[in-house]
């Protein structure tokens, strides 16, 4: 094996430690990002499905679920929101129910800025235009 046996680093051990000693920070980051999106769906009057953040879990995320049929078959959108460095991203999926479970391509973005809460909101719009 060409790599050797490195010496330890301590980077991933500060993150460990980082976010064990703010567990809340996960759910508080997640929270504010799935409250706009919430407003966003409901705004355009798309019919949702929300599942809320853990706050006990380090890895607490939340997931919206949007389905719709296109061409006789059932399609979902899934997004979920988790917090990754202390800031919000977005990590969305189409799914579609026919035959063989196909997958569309999947988006993973930042949405705690206003670029990626436009891609994640164009991402949107594409998946239920195509159900129209």
């Amino acid at each position: 094996m060409y790599s050797g046996d490195p010496e330890p680093a301590n980077d991933l051990k500060l993150v460990i430690n980082k976010k064990r000693d703010h567990p809340g920070l996960n759910c508080e980051v997640v929270s504010q990002a799935s409250r706009w999106l919430k407003s966003e769906l409901k705004g355009a009057d798309i019919e949702f499905t929300y599942l809320s953040c853990d706050e006990r879990s380090h890895y607490g995320y939340s997931m919206f679920l949007v389905n719709q049929s296109s061409h006789g078959h059932r399609m979902t959108l899934s997004i979920k929101i988790a917090e990754i460095n202390e800031a919000a991203q977005a990590f969305c999926e189409i799914r579609v129910d026919d035959e063989k479970k196909t997958s569309a391509f999947p988006l993973i973005t930042g949405i705690a800025d206003d670029k990626g809460r436009q891609l994640l909101m164009h991402y949107i719009a594409d998946f239920v235009l195509s159900g129209s």
